[in-house]
C-alpha cells in the first residue's frame, strides 16, 4: 500500500489530498483544512443564530386548545411539540398570529415547547423552555342547578334538578359522601338495600339528616369522565 500527499492553494484555503493505492482498487480522501480567518459557511452561521425561541405567550385558551404567540415573530416558521409529539408545523404571518392548537381534551394540562425551523436548510433551533396550559372545563359538564327534594320516607330520599341543555352527560349520586348510583335522567330515588337501585348495605339514607350531592359527568368523545364540581342538599329522613 502507498500514499501520495499533494497540496495546492485556492482562495487563501490550503486543500489536502491524500491518496491511497491498494493492491485491488484506489481509495481516494479528500481533507480540506479552511485557513485563519475563512468565513463560516452560511448554514452554520444559521445554527449559531438560532436561539431558543422566546417570549412564549398564551392565550384563548378553551376547553380542546388555546393559542401561542411566540416573540412578536411575523416571519419564522415554528414546529409546536404538546407533551413532547409534535402538534403542529406552523409558519405565522400577520394575518394567522397566534397560532391554533386544537383538538385537545378539556380540563387537561399540557407542557407545550417550540422550536425554529428553518425551512430551506432543514435547520432547528434548541426547545424553548417548557410552558404549562391547562385548558378550559368544558360546558358539558356543568353542575347541576336547582337541585331540590321531592320526597323523604324512611330509607328512601328522591331529589330531583333542572334538565341540563346537553345530552352527552350522567350524573353520579352521591350519599353522604359516598358514591351509591348513576343515572341519565334529572331525577334518582335512593333506597335502602331492599329497594331499587339496590345501593351498598350501610350507605341507605338513615333517620335525621342525610346529604345528597350530584355531580355531572360528561360522556362526550372531546371530554369523556370529565366531571363538574359536587352540588349537595340536606335531607332530613323520617325514623318512621
Amino acid at each position: 500500500m502507498e500514499s501520495t500527499e499533494i497540496g495546492s492553494q485556492l482562495g487563501g484555503a490550503t486543500h489536502t489530498r491524500v491518496l491511497t493505492r491498494r493492491r485491488f482498487g484506489l481509495i481516494a480522501a479528500v481533507a480540506v483544512v479552511g485557513a485563519i480567518g475563512t468565513a463560516l459557511p452560511a448554514d452554520a452561521a444559521k445554527v449559531r443564530s438560532l436561539a431558543k425561541p422566546s417570549p412564549i405567550v398564551v392565550s384563548a385558551v378553551t376547553a380542546n386548545g388555546f393559542s401561542l404567540s411566540i416573540g412578536g415573530s411575523t416571519t419564522k416558521t415554528y414546529h409546536v411539540f404538546v407533551n413532547g409529539a409534535i402538534q403542529k408545523f406552523a409558519t405565522p404571518s400577520n394575518a394567522t398570529l397566534p397560532i391554533a392548537i386544537t383538538n385537545l381534551a378539556s380540563n387537561t394540562s399540557y407542557s407545550v415547547t417550540v422550536q425554529e425551523f428553518v425551512a430551506s436548510s432543514y435547520l432547528t433551533s434548541p426547545l424553548s423552555n417548557p410552558i404549562s396550559v391547562r385548558t378550559a372545563v368544558s360546558a358539558v359538564a356543568r353542575p347541576v342547578t336547582n337541585l331540590r327534594l321531592v320526597s323523604a320516607v324512611p330509607q328512601a330520599i328522591t331529589v330531583t334538578w333542572d334538565r341540563q341543555p346537553v345530552t352527552d352527560v350522567n350524573y353520579d349520586i352521591y350519599l353522604n359522601g359516598i358514591l351509591v348510583t348513576s343515572t341519565a335522567i334529572n331525577q334518582v330515588e335512593i333506597r335502602g338495600k331492599y329497594g331499587y337501585p339496590n345501593i351498598l348495605p350501610g350507605t341507605e339514607p338513615k333517620p335525621g339528616a342525610n346529604v345528597v350531592g350530584v355531580v355531572t359527568r360528561s360522556t362526550a368523545a372531546a371530554s369523556l369522565g370529565e366531571t363538574s364540581a359536587t352540588v349537595e342538599i340536606t335531607v332530613n329522613v323520617p325514623s318512621s
